[in-house]
C-alpha cells in the first residue's frame, strides 16, 4: 500500500491510504484473474487473503483493502464454490516469513513467556470491564507469523484437491462495515490463521509426496 501524502486525515497510525486504489487492486483486479481461471477451465480456485485477527484489525481504518479481498473472495465462491463447496479455497495468513522476508526472531518473540505474560496480563485488565473490547491491533502483532514453505504446500495441496471442508470446518463471521453494520463474508473453506495452516500442513504432507511420487512414475512411463 502506498500512504496518501494528505495524511493528517488519516484515522489509522497516522497515515491515509486511498481507498479506491486498495480496493480496485486488491478486489477488481483479483476478481478479473478469477474470471479469467474460470474461463481457461480452471477446476479450483485457491485464493490468498488474509487472517480473521488481520481482517478484524483492518476492517475500518483501511476498508478499501479489506473491501477488496472480500469482493475477490466473493468472486472465488460464486464462480468455484457454489457449484462444489470444495473448489474454492482461501488461505488466511497473517505475516508470511521466508526467503527475502525475516520472521523466524519475531516468531520466536512472540511465542516467547514474556510475550505471553504480557498478552494475558492485558487480556485479564480488559476482563474487569462491564464491557470488555477486543484489541485486534495487540492480536495481530502477537500473532506468529507463517513460514511461506507452509503457505505454499498448503495453496499446492489446495489446487490439486486435498484440502477440503472435512478438514477446515465453517468460516469465522463477526465482521462489520464502517457503520457498525453486521457484514456476513461467504461460508467459503477457509484455512485461517498459523495455527490452522500448520495444521493442515502436517496433515497434507504424506498427501503431497504420494502425490509427487504418482507423477514421477507416470513421468517415467512416457
Amino acid at each position: 500500500v502506498n500512504p496518501d501524502q494528505e495524511w493528517l486525515k488519516s484515522s489509522f497510525f497516522g497515515l491515509a491510504f486511498n481507498n479506491e486504489r486498495l480496493y480496485y487492486e486488491n478486489g477488481i483486479l483479483n476478481e478479473y484473474a478469477i474470471q479469467m481461471a474460470k474461463d481457461a477451465g480452471a477446476k479450483r480456485c485457491v485464493y490468498i487473503s488474509v487472517s480473521y485477527e488481520t481482517a478484524k484489525m483492518l476492517e475500518g481504518p483501511i476498508a478499501g483493502y479489506i473491501d477488496g479481498k472480500r469482493k475477490a473472495e466473493h468472486t472465488a465462491y460464486t464462480l468455484f464454490g457454489k457449484e462444489d463447496e470444495n473448489a474454492a479455497i482461501v488461505l488466511g495468513p497473517s505475516l508470511i516469513y521466508g526467503g527475502k522476508r525475516p520472521g523466524a526472531l519475531y516468531r520466536s518473540f512472540v511465542e516467547s513467556i514474556f510475550a505471553k505474560m504480557y498478552v494475558n496480563g492485558n487480556e485479564s485488565l480488559r476482563n474487569l470491564s462491564s464491557t470488555p473490547l477486543e484489541d485486534w491491533v495487540e492480536k495481530v502483532l502477537f500473532s506468529p507469523p507463517v513460514k511461506v514453505d507452509v503457505v505454499a504446500r498448503v495453496a499446492s495441496a489446495a489446487a490439486i484437491g486435498f484440502v477440503n471442508r472435512d478438514i477446515v470446518g465453517a468460516r469465522r463471521q463477526g465482521f462489520f462495515d464502517t457503520n457498525g453494520k453486521p457484514i456476513i463474508y461467504d461460508d467459503i473453506v477457509s484455512v485461517d490463521g498459523t495455527t490452522e495452516l500448520e495444521r493442515v500442513d502436517e496433515i497434507i504432507k504424506p498427501k503431497l509426496v504420494q502425490w509427487k511420487e504418482e507423477q514421477e512414475r507416470k513421468t517415467e512411463l512416457f
